[in-house]
Protein backbone atom coordinates (compact mmCIF):
# COMPACT_ATOMS: atom_id res chain seq x y z
CA UNK A 1 0.00 0.00 0.00
CA UNK A 2 1.13 3.53 -0.68
CA UNK A 3 2.90 5.60 2.38
CA UNK A 4 0.09 8.33 2.03
CA UNK A 5 -3.11 6.27 2.65
CA UNK A 6 -4.14 5.39 5.65
CA UNK A 7 -3.56 1.77 6.92
CA UNK A 8 -5.51 -0.31 8.62
CA UNK A 9 -3.03 -2.08 10.90
CA UNK A 10 -2.58 -5.79 12.69
CA UNK A 11 -3.03 -4.39 16.17
CA UNK A 12 -5.75 -1.80 15.64
CA UNK A 13 -7.90 -3.71 18.12
CA UNK A 14 -7.57 -2.03 21.23
CA UNK A 15 -6.56 1.51 20.06
CA UNK A 16 -8.47 4.12 20.93
CA UNK A 17 -10.35 6.39 18.36
CA UNK A 18 -9.57 9.96 18.10
CA UNK A 19 -12.81 12.26 17.92
CA UNK A 20 -12.31 15.84 16.99
CA UNK A 21 -13.98 18.88 18.42
CA UNK A 22 -16.08 20.24 15.40
CA UNK A 23 -17.21 23.57 15.99
CA UNK A 24 -17.06 24.57 19.32
CA UNK A 25 -20.28 26.41 18.98
CA UNK A 26 -22.22 23.07 18.14
CA UNK A 27 -23.25 20.45 19.27
CA UNK A 28 -20.52 18.67 19.13
CA UNK A 29 -19.66 18.57 22.69
CA UNK A 30 -22.84 17.33 23.35
CA UNK A 31 -22.76 14.52 21.35
CA UNK A 32 -19.61 13.62 22.54
CA UNK A 33 -20.42 13.62 26.00
CA UNK A 34 -23.45 11.68 25.31
CA UNK A 35 -21.23 9.06 23.37
CA UNK A 36 -18.83 8.67 26.68
CA UNK A 37 -21.83 7.97 29.03
CA UNK A 38 -22.63 4.98 26.67
CA UNK A 39 -19.36 4.08 26.78
CA UNK A 40 -19.68 0.47 27.27
CA UNK A 41 -21.56 0.63 24.45
CA UNK A 42 -18.11 1.96 22.47
CA UNK A 43 -14.98 1.33 21.53
CA UNK A 44 -12.61 3.42 23.74
CA UNK A 45 -12.06 6.75 22.51
CA UNK A 46 -10.64 10.37 23.78
CA UNK A 47 -11.34 14.10 21.97
CA UNK A 48 -9.40 16.34 21.09
CA UNK A 49 -10.91 19.44 22.43
CA UNK A 50 -10.72 22.24 24.68
CA UNK A 51 -11.18 20.23 28.27
CA UNK A 52 -12.41 23.19 30.92
CA UNK A 53 -15.33 23.75 28.03
CA UNK A 54 -16.24 20.24 27.99
CA UNK A 55 -15.93 20.26 31.57
CA UNK A 56 -18.20 23.38 31.75
CA UNK A 57 -20.72 21.87 29.26
CA UNK A 58 -21.12 18.58 31.26
CA UNK A 59 -22.08 20.34 34.30
CA UNK A 60 -24.24 22.97 32.57
CA UNK A 61 -25.88 20.01 31.63
CA UNK A 62 -25.93 18.05 34.73
CA UNK A 63 -24.29 15.23 32.97
CA UNK A 64 -21.78 13.27 35.29
CA UNK A 65 -18.99 13.16 33.39
CA UNK A 66 -15.50 13.62 34.40
CA UNK A 67 -12.66 15.05 32.57
CA UNK A 68 -9.33 13.35 32.25
CA UNK A 69 -6.89 15.21 30.28
CA UNK A 70 -4.12 13.07 28.25
CA UNK A 71 -0.69 14.28 26.56
CA UNK A 72 -0.74 11.76 24.42
CA UNK A 73 -3.27 8.46 22.72
CA UNK A 74 -2.38 5.74 24.52
CA UNK A 75 -3.22 7.30 27.97
CA UNK A 76 -7.15 7.26 26.95
CA UNK A 77 -7.37 3.45 27.28
CA UNK A 78 -6.58 2.96 30.79
CA UNK A 79 -9.02 6.17 32.15
CA UNK A 80 -11.69 6.16 29.56
CA UNK A 81 -14.12 3.40 32.33
CA UNK A 82 -13.79 6.04 34.19
CA UNK A 83 -13.43 9.72 32.66
CA UNK A 84 -13.54 11.40 29.11
CA UNK A 85 -10.10 11.21 27.97
CA UNK A 86 -9.39 14.44 26.64
CA UNK A 87 -6.33 15.93 24.93
CA UNK A 88 -6.62 19.44 25.74
CA UNK A 89 -6.47 22.25 23.07
CA UNK A 90 -7.48 25.50 25.02
CA UNK A 91 -9.42 27.67 22.68
CA UNK A 92 -8.89 31.31 21.85
CA UNK A 93 -12.08 32.68 21.04
CA UNK A 94 -15.55 32.17 22.89
CA UNK A 95 -17.91 29.14 22.92
CA UNK A 96 -21.08 30.24 23.51
CA UNK A 97 -23.92 27.46 21.98
CA UNK A 98 -25.12 29.12 18.40
CA UNK A 99 -22.59 31.77 17.96
CA UNK A 100 -19.06 30.85 16.57
CA UNK A 101 -16.15 32.66 16.79
CA UNK A 102 -13.83 32.38 13.04
CA UNK A 103 -10.65 32.54 15.88
CA UNK A 104 -11.24 29.03 17.17
CA UNK A 105 -11.32 28.00 13.47
CA UNK A 106 -7.62 26.78 13.25
CA UNK A 107 -7.80 24.73 16.61
CA UNK A 108 -11.17 23.29 14.41
CA UNK A 109 -8.93 22.34 11.74
CA UNK A 110 -5.78 21.21 13.88
CA UNK A 111 -8.37 18.92 16.17
CA UNK A 112 -8.80 17.01 12.50
CA UNK A 113 -5.01 17.22 11.17
CA UNK A 114 -3.62 15.54 14.76
CA UNK A 115 -6.90 13.05 14.81
CA UNK A 116 -5.70 11.48 10.96
CA UNK A 117 -1.74 11.73 11.79
CA UNK A 118 -2.49 9.67 15.19
CA UNK A 119 -4.24 7.50 12.81
CA UNK A 120 -1.65 7.38 9.92
CA UNK A 121 0.94 6.92 12.43
CA UNK A 122 -1.05 3.54 13.92
CA UNK A 123 -1.56 5.17 17.26
CA UNK A 124 -5.41 5.24 16.57
CA UNK A 125 -7.57 3.24 15.42
CA UNK A 126 -10.14 5.60 13.73
CA UNK A 127 -10.82 9.34 13.42
CA UNK A 128 -14.17 10.75 13.82
CA UNK A 129 -15.31 14.10 13.00
CA UNK A 130 -18.00 15.84 15.38
CA UNK A 131 -19.68 18.80 13.03
CA UNK A 132 -18.24 21.46 12.20
CA UNK A 133 -19.26 24.77 10.60
CA UNK A 134 -18.27 25.33 6.83
CA UNK A 135 -18.52 28.94 6.71
CA UNK A 136 -17.02 30.17 9.83
CA UNK A 137 -13.81 27.94 8.44
CA UNK A 138 -14.15 29.87 5.41
CA UNK A 139 -13.92 33.25 6.99
CA UNK A 140 -10.34 31.61 8.41
CA UNK A 141 -9.27 30.61 4.64
CA UNK A 142 -10.58 26.99 4.33
CA UNK A 143 -10.89 25.86 1.02
CA UNK A 144 -12.15 22.33 0.68
CA UNK A 145 -15.87 22.04 0.32
CA UNK A 146 -16.24 20.35 3.06
CA UNK A 147 -14.48 18.50 6.10
CA UNK A 148 -14.87 15.02 3.77
CA UNK A 149 -12.51 16.44 1.15
CA UNK A 150 -9.80 17.48 3.98
CA UNK A 151 -9.73 14.32 5.17
CA UNK A 152 -9.43 13.04 1.91
CA UNK A 153 -6.10 15.46 1.24
CA UNK A 154 -4.92 15.16 4.73
CA UNK A 155 -4.91 10.71 4.26
CA UNK A 156 -2.45 11.69 0.88
CA UNK A 157 -5.33 11.32 -1.72
CA UNK A 158 -7.27 8.01 0.18
CA UNK A 159 -10.87 7.66 -0.77
CA UNK A 160 -13.02 9.41 1.88
CA UNK A 161 -15.33 6.72 3.37
CA UNK A 162 -18.76 7.85 5.40
CA UNK A 163 -21.08 5.49 6.80
CA UNK A 164 -24.55 5.61 5.75
CA UNK A 165 -27.15 8.37 8.01
CA UNK A 166 -29.44 5.70 9.21
CA UNK A 167 -29.54 2.08 9.44
CA UNK A 168 -32.46 2.24 8.60
CA UNK A 169 -33.91 2.06 4.89
CA UNK A 170 -34.76 5.75 3.57
CA UNK A 171 -38.13 4.35 2.23
CA UNK A 172 -40.30 1.18 2.49
CA UNK A 173 -39.54 -1.57 0.63
CA UNK A 174 -40.87 -1.13 -2.63
CA UNK A 175 -40.66 2.67 -2.61
CA UNK A 176 -38.55 5.04 -4.02
CA UNK A 177 -37.56 7.99 -1.99
CA UNK A 178 -38.51 11.15 -3.64
CA UNK A 179 -37.47 14.73 -3.43
CA UNK A 180 -39.72 17.19 -1.23
CA UNK A 181 -40.82 19.03 -4.32
CA UNK A 182 -41.64 16.17 -6.46
CA UNK A 183 -43.72 14.81 -3.30
CA UNK A 184 -45.57 18.29 -2.76
CA UNK A 185 -46.52 18.15 -6.53
CA UNK A 186 -47.83 14.42 -6.22
CA UNK A 187 -49.56 15.09 -3.05
CA UNK A 188 -51.36 18.37 -4.71
CA UNK A 189 -52.28 16.56 -7.71
CA UNK A 190 -53.99 13.92 -5.30
CA UNK A 191 -51.39 11.06 -6.50
CA UNK A 192 -50.18 10.08 -2.83
CA UNK A 193 -46.59 10.58 -2.26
Amino acid sequence: SSPGCLHRHQGMVGLPIALTMGEPAGVGGEITLKAWLRRDELAPFFVIDDAKRLGALAARLDWPVPIAEIEWPEEAGPVFADALPVMPRPLPGRTTPGDPDPANAPLVLRAIEEAVAFTRDGRTAAVVTNPINKAVLYEAGFRHPGHTEYLAELAGGARPVMPPPTPRPLAPAGQTRLEPARRARRREAGLGV
